[in-house]
C-alpha cells in the first residue's frame, strides 16, 4: 500500500514573509535504514521503503514522506526519485503545474509525494522527525544522513 504524508494545509504558504516566488534551490531524497523506519514508522513498516523528500529554498523547507512497498528485487532510488530534478529551479507555481502535467509520466505515487513536499514548505527550516526541539536542524540533518540506507541530492 502507497501512502503519502499528509501536508500543512495551503494556508502556511501564505504568511507575510513567504513569496510564490520563491525557488526551489535544493532536492534531496533519503531512503532510510531499518532502524529508523522502524522508530519513525512503526514495526508494522518492516516490510516497507521509507525515507523523505525534501525541497528547500532561500529560508524554507517542505518534506513529503513516502512508504513504498518492498519486493525482493533492489531499489533505485536514483532512477526512481531522478523525476524530481525537474523541479529544481522553478517557483511554486510553475512547480506545482510540472507536478500536474506530469501525473501521467511520473505516476500517482511521485505526484502526490511533489505535492505534499510543496505544501509543506514553510519559511522556516523544519524537520518532521520528531527528535527534541532543541536539536538544531543541521543535527538532524545528520542524524538521517547516519540513517539512510541511500541518498540522493540535485
Amino acid at each position: 500500500m502507497l501512502h503519502v504524508q499528509e501536508a500543512d494545509p495551503l494556508p502556511s504558504l501564505e504568511s507575510s514573509s513567504f513569496r510564490y516566488e520563491e525557488r526551489i534551490r535544493s532536492i534531496e531524497v533519503f531512503r532510510f535504514d531499518q532502524e529508523l523506519t522502524r522508530r519513525i514508522f512503526s514495526n508494522n513498516e518492516k516490510d516497507s521503503i521509507c525515507g523523505y523528500l525534501k525541497l528547500s529554498g532561500n529560508g524554507f523547507s517542505g518534506w513529503g514522506e513516502y512508504r513504498l512497498p518492498y519486493n525482493n528485487k533492489s531499489f533505485d532510488l536514483v532512477g526512481w526519485a531522478s523525476v524530481f530534478m525537474n523541479l529544481k529551479g522553478l517557483d511554486f507555481a510553475q512547480a506545482f503545474q510540472l507536478v500536474k502535467e506530469k501525473e501521467e509520466k511520473w505516476g500517482t505515487f511521485r505526484k502526490e509525494l511533489a505535492e505534499s513536499a510543496l505544501l509543506n514548505c514553510v519559511p522556516t527550516l523544519r524537520s518532521p522527525v520528531h527528535l527534541p526541539q532543541d536539536v538544531d536542524f543541521p543535527k538532524k540533518h545528520i542524524y538521517f544522513m547516519e540513517h539512510a540506507d541511500s541518498y540522493v541530492s540535485f
